[in-house]
C-alpha cells in the first residue's frame, strides 16, 4: 500500500469531495485503505492526517476522503469539523463494534437508523449501601432517511448475495484460526442489519453491562463510542450533509472479549472493519449514494426581473389583505424536521388561527 505524498494545498486543489469517511482509529483506518483499488493521496493538516482516493460506481465514480482519530466523542468531533472542511455531500461513519443481541454475528454489518448517547444527560443515583446506579438520558439522532432506505434496497438486490458470499468466504477464513469462542458466534451468513445503535463513554466487557445499555432501546444491535458525537456535530454545523453509520460487529461487549488473545482479536476487528467499508462499496457500485442525493435535490427557483415581481407583490398584497379579514396571524415558530434529511433541517411554520 504506497501512498502519493502531497502538501495541503495541492490535495485540496481537487475540489470537495463526495463521501467523507471518518473512522475512529487507525487499524480501522488501515483496513479501509487496504481495501481500496487505485491510487491514494496522503496529505496533513495540522496533526490531522488524510487520505483522499476514489470509489468506482456504475454511473459515476465518488470522490472520497478519509481520517481517523482515537477513541471517544472527543476526538471524533474534532476528526468530523477536520473533514467538513472539504465540502463532502455525505459522512459515512465506517468502523467495529460491539454485538448487542444474539441477532448479530461475528462480521455482521449494523447500519444505523438511529444513534442514541446514552449518557449525555444521565445522572447517577443512590444504590444499595455504598452503591449507586445511573438515570439513562440522552439524545438521538437518526441518520439520514433516504441512504438508510437505500440500505435496505440494497438487501433485495442480486449484489447483495453475492456480497454475503464474499464476506462469508473472508469470515471462515478468519474463525478458523481463532482459538476460542462457540460456534455460534460465528452465525450461517454474513447479514447487513439495520437497527438503532447505542453510543456510549467507554468500551463494555461485561454482559450485565449491555443489557443494561439495550434498556434505551430494545431493538439496538451495536454498541460503539463515536457515531453519536459524529452526528451531533453534523447536526450542528452541516445540516445539510447526508449522514450514514455502518458498524463491523467484531464482540459482544462481554467477558469473552477479555479471553481473545491480541491476535485473535486484531483479526477479528479487521475482519469487522472491512465488512463495514466492503459495504461501502457495494452501495458505490450500485449508485446508491448518487440516487440518495438527487432525491434530496431541491427546485431550483427562477430569477425574477422587476416586470414579474410588481403583479407578484401585488398579488401577495391582496392575499394579505383576504387573510387579515378572515384569520388572525399567530406567532411564528421554528422546529425541527429529522425525518427528511436525518439531521437538523430549519423550517418556519406560521401558525394560524381563526377568528
Amino acid at each position: 500500500m504506497t501512498f502519493q505524498e502531497l502538501s495541503e494545498e495541492d490535495a485540496r486543489a481537487s475540489g470537495p469531495v463526495d463521501i467523507a469517511l471518518f473512522t475512529p482509529l487507525a487499524d480501522e483506518a488501515g483496513s479501509v485503505l487496504r481495501s481500496v483499488s487505485g491510487s491514494i493521496v496522503r496529505y496533513r493538516s495540522g496533526s490531522q492526517v488524510f487520505y483522499r482516493f476514489t470509489v468506482a460506481g456504475r454511473a459515476r465514480d465518488y470522490r472520497c476522503e478519509l481520517t481517523f482519530a482515537s477513541a471517544g466523542d472527543v476526538p471524533a468531533c474534532f476528526a468530523t469539523r477536520a473533514l467538513l472542511a472539504s465540502s463532502p455531500k455525505t459522512m459515512v461513519v465506517v468502523g467495529i463494534a460491539a454485538g448487542m443481541s444474539q441477532e448479530v454475528a461475528l462480521g455482521d454489518i449494523v447500519v444505523a437508523s438511529q444513534v442514541h448517547a446514552l449518557f449525555t444527560h444521565a445522572a447517577a443515583v443512590p444504590g444499595t449501601g455504598a452503591t449507586f446506579g445511573a438515570k439513562l438520558s440522552g439524545r438521538s439522532f437518526p441518520a439520514t432517511l433516504r441512504l438508510v432506505t437505500e440500505v435496505q434496497s440494497f438487501k433485495h438486490r442480486p449484489e447483495y448475495g453475492a456480497w454475503q458470499s464474499q464476506r462469508l468466504a473472508a469470515r471462515s477464513r478468519v474463525l478458523t484460526r481463532r482459538s476460542g469462542g462457540p460456534a455460534a458466534l460465528r452465525g450461517p451468513d454474513v447479514q447487513c442489519h439495520v437497527a438503532p445503535v447505542v453510543t456510549t463513554p467507554f468500551v463494555s466487557k461485561a454482559k450485565g453491562f449491555m443489557r443494561f445499555a439495550r434498556k434505551r432501546d430494545r431493538k439496538a444491535l451495536a454498541l460503539d463510542n463515536e457515531s453519536a458525537a459524529v452526528l451531533e456535530t453534523l447536526h450542528a454545523e452541516a445540516p445539510g450533509t447526508y449522514c450514514l453509520v455502518i458498524r463491523g460487529i467484531s464482540d459482544f461487549g462481554d467477558e469473552l472479549k477479555n479471553a481473545l488473545q491480541p491476535r485473535d482479536e486484531a483479526e477479528v476487528q479487521a475482519l469487522a472493519a472491512t465488512n463495514a467499508f466492503s459495504l461501502v462499496l457495494e452501495l458505490a457500485k450500485v449508485d446508491a449514494f448518487s440516487r440518495a442525493m438527487l432525491s434530496g435535490t431541491r427546485a431550483q427557483v427562477p430569477e425574477l426581473g422587476d416586470d414579474e415581481l410588481r403583479p407578484l407583490a401585488a398579488h401577495l398584497e391582496l392575499v394579505f389583505v383576504v387573510l387579515h379579514h378572515c384569520v388572525r396571524i399567530g406567532h411564528v415558530v421554528e422546529r425541527h424536521d429529522d425525518v427528511d434529511r436525518g439531521v437538523g433541517e430549519h423550517r418556519t411554520v406560521i401558525a394560524v388561527e381563526r377568528e
